[in-house]
């Protein structure tokens, strides 16, 4: 699976400006594979192997599992692609994608200066 991961996965961060006016900012992490609608059915099996995420149909014939939950993500998607390395530039994504993680896990998204070290993190995945 990881050599399908590296052709059609991404490893991604999303980082949005709440409304409210104090500035603060909402960190997702998310997992996501893409593939033609034909493949629906292989694609729904990742809901069943990880025990997470959903399948969106994106289009005519583009369709998407993803899962967002950090929850998730850090106990089941960063475990499975630790063990079952992702490589090439996928796989240099992978390790930031842990890095912002492990930094969200001790809740530095939530300080100007997490958030900042975060942004500096995500401007890597590119």
């Amino acid at each position: 699976m990881p050599g399908f991961i590296a052709g059609d996965g991404s490893f991604s961060v999303g980082i949005t400006e709440s409304s409210s006016s104090n500035k603060n900012h909402t960190v997702v992490l998310n997992f996501q594979i893409t593939e033609h609608i034909r493949d629906i059915e292989f694609i729904k099996r990742f809901i069943t192997y990880f025990g997470c995420g959903s399948v969106q149909i994106k289009g005519e014939n583009v369709i998407d599992y993803r899962t967002r939950s950090y929850q998730d993500i850090t106990e089941k998607i960063i475990p499975f692609f630790l063990k079952y390395q992702v490589l090439g530039r996928k796989g240099k994504r992978f390790v930031i994608f842990c890095e912002i993680a492990e930094l969200m896990k001790q809740k530095a998204h939530l300080t100007p200066e997490g958030l900042k070290k975060i942004l500096e993190l995500k401007s890597k995945m590119k």
